[in-house]
């Protein structure tokens, strides 16, 4: 049974040639509804245990660190780390090293809790109050972020300079998904903290858009990149390319 699975997902090589790139489009959109239904599922489940007495474990919350949900995103940052030293393997391009460091790092931060840890500790240093009711704890995780962001993104900014046209079309998407990332997991989690949702605000509102928002990005991500790896490097199309052809699609519309 694992070998006829092993032939099924990686000896796609084996299909006629002019059949590879619609295999690869079925099996990463497998892939991608598999993620999201299991996203959906997470989500269900926090909204169960906070609205039922069915559930009485808080692992099934999405904010718990540790819980079910975080480690699914483990999952996910571990297999998106794998893909792409694969893609550096098959494709040779060093530039995807920046991309595998950056998600290493959200792995590890993700996994131990990286920027709450040091955040706490930097913020048991500091010695003002913060406007819009945000924490100093906040604060201290913003400082960590700020600081690996200066270590990665200059080391990101180099592989696009130096890449070819193909890597840097693939950058600009990865960092679409990215801003999306920053967009649920930063600023929502700021203006959370800022508003002081209590009770269903706070868990049915804010908690599934930040962290159900996160699941969603990350699986996004991973099927993205497991696409990527399928053709070896070149998807032969770009979702800011198909953004910016909607885009102005639209505005023509009188």
């Amino acid at each position: 049974m694992l070998r006829a699975c092993y032939n099924n997902v990686f000896m796609t090589t084996n299909l006629p040639l002019q059949k590879n790139g619609t295999a690869h489009a079925d099996s990463a959109s497998r892939l991608w509804l598999l993620l999201l239904c299991t996203d959906a599922a997470f989500i269900l489940l926090h909204i169960i245990y906070f609205q039922t007495e069915l559930l009485n474990n808080s692992l099934y919350s999405l904010s718990r660190d540790n819980g079910y949900a975080e480690f699914f995103q483990y999952v996910k940052f571990l297999w998106i780390v794998l893909l792409l030293i694969g893609i550096v393997k098959s494709t040779r391009t060093a530039g995807y090293l920046a991309w595998t460091l950056l998600f290493i790092y959200f792995l590890t931060d993700d996994a131990f809790q990286l920027h709450e840890n040091l955040g706490r500790n930097i913020a048991r240093n500091l010695d003002f109050v913060p406007p819009m009711s945000i924490r100093l704890q906040d604060v201290g995780e913003l400082i960590v972020t700020a600081v690996a962001g200066a270590i990665l993104i200059p080391l990101l900014i180099l592989a696009f300079w130096c890449g070819s046209m193909l890597f840097r079309k693939v950058s600009v998407d990865l960092v679409m998904f990215l801003a999306v990332l920053v967009f649920v997991g930063v600023v929502v989690d700021l203006v959370h903290e800022a508003v002081g949702a209590e009770g269903m605000l706070d868990h049915l509102v804010f908690r599934i858009i930040e962290e159900g928002g996160e699941m969603i990005v990350a699986s996004a991500i991973l099927w993205y990149i497991f696409l990527l790896s399928m053709k070896n490097g070149n998807i032969g199309w770009y979702l800011h390319e198909r953004l910016r052809t909607t885009l102005l699609g639209l505005a023509k519309i009188p």
